[in-house]
């Protein structure tokens, strides 16, 4: 659904005249409050969670579709610089990388912060054996492995990248959720909407089934799993 579509169907719900696609770039007022409120929303739920429909599905060194969103890279050092073209437009999954021997035998790999790795460097550096842990470097760029791949016996690196989210601004920007969910996104603009009018009755009463929605969402599209750390 495109965002036109979103914020007249906020508009409706609120009892105002929808916008047409030639008055959108140029609405004031309520109207234009809505297309905030859509906006807000959306960014609302994205920060709740990583949904599956941020995973940016094209392969970055091969440019090739995946369906899974996952990456790969051979590591060759100890640290190896992530490809990440436009790092403002997308991040890492620094939480589910997880490494290959030649074998095809799979190791996740914990996390370490860059602060975890320089307050006990020692301990990480007489790591032996396959990788066991992944380390965010200071710049958030690369990574560092511990132990580091054995010479001539590297294995290949799995890793996620997500689309950070955006500001939506032409009529025709379509917003990348489920449409199914709609009503979500819909109940939290009302939210913002009602609370912007003053109307704290109907302020609550969209935000109780924008609660009520996410929580649907969540327990059906996110793992709930943690990660270990190495340590």
């Amino acid at each position: 659904m495109t965002f036109l579509e979103y914020t007249n169907i906020v508009l409706q719900a609120a009892n105002e005249v929808p916008l047409g696609s030639t008055q959108f770039a140029s609405a004031r007022g309520l109207q234009e409050f809505t297309k905030e409120s859509v906006n807000r929303a959306y960014h609302d739920i994205v920060g709740e969670y990583r949904w599956p429909w941020l995973i940016n599905g094209t392969d970055l060194t091969l440019g090739t579709p995946q369906l899974s969103g996952e990456r790969t890279i051979t590591p060759v050092d100890q640290w190896t610089q992530i490809p990440v073209p436009n790092p403002y437009k997308d991040a890492i999954d620094w939480s589910t990388i997880y490494y290959r021997n030649l074998e095809g035998g799979k190791q996740d790999l914990s996390l370490v912060t860059w602060d975890q790795f320089e307050a006990s460097q020692d301990y990480y550096l007489e790591l032996t054996g396959d990788p066991q842990c992944v380390v965010q470097s200071a710049d958030g760029r690369s990574l560092g492995l511990f132990p580091a791949p054995p010479t001539g016996e590297e294995g290949t690196l799995y890793y996620k990248i997500w689309a950070r989210p955006s500001r939506f601004t032409f009529s025709t920007d379509v917003i990348p959720m489920p449409t199914e969910n709609y009503n979500v996104l819909v109940d939290g603009a009302l939210h913002h909407l009602w609370s912007f009018r003053g109307n704290v009755d109907q302020a609550q009463l969209a935000y109780s089934r924008y609660e009520k929605g996410l929580k649907k969402m969540k327990q059906k599209y996110t793992n709930q799993t943690t990660r270990v750390y190495c340590v």
